[in-house]
C-alpha cells in the first residue's frame, strides 16, 4: 500500500462523500494532517496512485490506471470523484475530416475515452442563435444521458461499475 494524503471535502458544488466512495474502494482514510485540516493521511490500494497532473491538481488513479478522483490541493483543498461512464460532446474540430463540418454529437466514454455510443450527429449551422445552439448541446447530451439510463442504470453513482 502507498501512503499519501488526500483531502475528505468534495468541491463547493458537490454533494458526494469521497471518503464513503473511495473506503467502499480500499481506500483507507487515517488522521488529519494537522488540526481542523482537510486533508489526511491515507493508505491507497495495491496498484493505486496518486499522479500530479499540474500545478495543484493530482489524479488518483486506480490499478487499471482508471482515473477514479482528480484533487485540487491549493488553500480551499477539494476532492471531486470520477465516474466509470460520462457524457462528452463531439464538436467539427475533434472530428475526423469525412465528418460534416458544424457538426455536434454527444458521445458516452467508458475508461481510457473509449467511445461507447454515440447519438445522431446534429448540424450547429441551423442554429440561428446562442441560445438555439446551447439548446442543442443540451438535447444532445441528454439523449446520450438516457442512453446511459438505459444501460448502465447507476451510472451517476461514482462508486459504481468499476469492477
Amino acid at each position: 500500500m502507498t501512503e499519501t494524503t488526500l483531502p475528505t471535502m468534495p468541491g463547493m458544488l458537490s454533494f458526494e462523500d469521497p471518503v464513503g466512495v473511495l473506503s467502499a474502494a480500499g481506500v483507507i482514510w487515517h488522521e488529519p494532517i494537522k488540526e481542523n485540516s482537510v486533508i489526511c493521511r491515507v493508505h491507497l490500494p495495491l496498484g493505486w496512485s496518486k499522479v500530479k497532473v499540474s500545478g495543484v491538481t493530482f489524479s488518483l488513479l486506480d490499478d487499471k490506471g482508471r482515473e477514479r478522483a482528480t484533487t485540487f490541493e491549493s488553500s480551499q483543498p477539494f476532492i471531486t470523484l470520477s465516474r466509470r461512464f460520462r457524457v462528452t460532446r463531439i464538436h467539427e474540430r475533434e472530428q475526423g475530416k469525412d465528418q460534416n463540418p458544424g457538426e455536434i454529437v454527444a458521445c458516452v466514454r467508458g475508461e481510457n475515452g473509449i467511445v461507447l455510443h454515440m447519438t445522431q450527429a446534429f448540424l450547429v449551422t441551423h442554429c440561428r442563435t446562442e441560445d438555439d445552439q446551447h439548446e442543442l448541446r443540451e438535447r444532445v447530451e441528454d439523449e446520450a444521458r438516457e442512453w446511459l439510463d438505459q444501460h448502465y442504470p447507476n451510472w451517476r453513482d461514482a462508486g459504481a461499475y468499476w469492477e
